[in-house]
């Protein structure tokens, strides 16, 4: 009987866990079909071949060729992907989320739609979307569907779609490339001349005619970036048989970005200024001529124009440095960075680990070091006795090495500054004997005046 008892228990255990699975089931099946009733457009972007969009007397269709989205009207120009991507996705989450009834389409705006779009899918399937106002809330559109005559709400981004321009929907992008893998970069800028730069061994881009400076860091991101992902604002002509109207018969403004070992990454020609703060360029893979933003032209003319680097240190971040070493004829000491607010004399010709730095005062020589400025370019590089060996050095240390550093060699004898160079600068420059009394030669000044805790008490750190 006990055990007639336990089969009894079981059987009813497992009916009751296989009618919670099956109420489980249930429920999801349910949740997912009346999410799919609520769907604008039952189909799934997968399986769509072709979008019209119709708007102010204007039409554009866009065609899907084997999975690539092309304009195929009034132009054929590759479609954006990142456009069309988001178009369908906001499409394929487009639900119906009020009915408002039928009747008076002019309350709505559907008495003379802002804009409809024809979605076909498999089989010449079709769905209309007529689109009237936006709701009082500026966050739906009523539209209707298909052949109903019922008013929904539903996401205003698909108004806002379907207005678009044919240029709106064509794919701008006429550089597209990764900058970090760009090498070089060669640039010729009508009358402020022409600049070829190059990135070194440890991503210090410089100068390649003449003295190789090192170049603003700034200005190189700017333009590189600007380059790197080049996009039009405009189409001026659908092909380059007019180029020289638009002043790109020759090639006095260009920019060329090289990858590693001379393989050409991008070839920008500008031509002649538009009103509207544009110019015209062309792409030698591009068929169009069409207009950048002069922001383009301005970042690369001021490069080319003045590219050093006027900072006295090559660029760091004072919060990533860990370790600081200086070389002066007083003093060689180390500090290190224990926490972000601890740093300890690690090594010194004066002081003991028992000496306590202000963590204040070494952070404020940090950032002084990073804004510091020469204050001249030699006309010619002197003599090597004039900053080799250095008299004084400081390198900074990050977790995966060197982040900077300078060497600070002897006076100029034509003048009042002196001899320094970055820890990888191949020329020299000039600083003022003012500027190196900001640097950290004197470990005194970096002190609290007090001393360190010994390191086998608990700081609290």
């Amino acid at each position: 009987m006990k055990f007639r008892g336990t089969i009894i228990a079981l059987a009813v255990a497992l009916g009751l866990v296989g009618y919670v699975l099956w109420s489980e089931q249930r429920e999801r099946r349910q949740t997912q079909e009346r999410a799919s009733l609520a769907r604008l457009v039952p189909i799934e972007r997968e399986a769509l071949t072709s979008l019209l969009f119709s708007h102010s007397g204007r039409r554009i269709t866009l065609e899907n060729r084997g999975g690539r989205w092309v304009v195929s009207h009034p132009i054929m120009a590759a479609c954006d992907p990142r456009t069309i991507a988001t178009f369908l996705d906001t499409l394929q989450a487009a639900r119906a989320e009020d009915n408002v009834g039928s009747g008076n389409l002019a309350r709505y705006g559907l008495d003379a739609p802002a804009a409809q779009v024809h979605i076909v899918g498999p089989g010449e399937t079709t769905h209309r979307l007529r689109f009237g106002s936006i709701n009082p809330q500026q966050t739906l559109v009523y539209v209707m569907v298909d052949d109903s005559e019922d008013v929904l709400l539903t996401t205003s981004s698909l108004l806002s779609y379907a207005l678009r321009s044919d240029f709106g929907w064509r794919d701008k992008r006429m550089i597209d490339v990764d900058p970090s893998r760009i090498a070089r970069m060669r640039f010729r800028a009508g009358n402020a001349g022409s600049l070829s730069v190059r990135r070194d061994a440890v991503g210090q881009w410089r100068s390649e005619r003449g003295f190789p400076w090192r170049t603003d860091p700034v200005k190189t991101r700017d333009v590189l970036l600007k380059l790197a992902s080049l996009e039009a604002v405009a189409v001026t002509a659908e092909n380059k048989r007019d180029a020289n109207k638009f002043g790109l018969g020759n090639r006095r403004f260009s920019a060329v970005l090289e990858y590693e070992g001379g393989r050409t990454a991008g070839d920008l020609v500008l031509g002649s200024a538009r009103g509207e703060g544009s110019y015209h360029a062309m792409v030698p893979q591009k068929p169009e001529v069409f207009r950048v933003h002069s922001d383009v032209v301005t970042a690369m003319v001021e490069f080319t124009r003045d590219p050093r680097d006027r900072r006295l240190f090559p660029s760091f971040n004072p919060d990533h440095v860990t370790r600081v070493e200086v070389w002066s004829p007083t003093d060689r000491f180390i500090l290190e960075r224990r926490s972000r607010t601890r740093w300890v004399v690690a090594s010194s010709q004066k002081q003991d680990s028992t000496f306590a730095i202000d963590p204040g005062k070494i952070l404020g020589t940090l950032e002084k070091m990073a804004t510091l400025e020469v204050a001249a370019f030699p006309k010619a590089q002197p003599d090597s006795s004039l900053y080799e060996p250095p008299e004084l050095a400081v390198t900074l240390y990050g977790t995966d090495g060197i982040l900077s550093g300078l060497r600070v060699g002897r006076k100029d004898p034509n003048g009042l500054n002196t001899f320094v160079s970055g820890i990888w600068d191949q020329a020299v420059t000039l600083v003022s004997p003012l500027t190196l009394l900001e640097l950290p030669f004197d470990l005194d000044r970096l002190g609290t005046d007090e001393l360190e805790v010994p390191v086998d008490i608990d700081r609290g750190d």
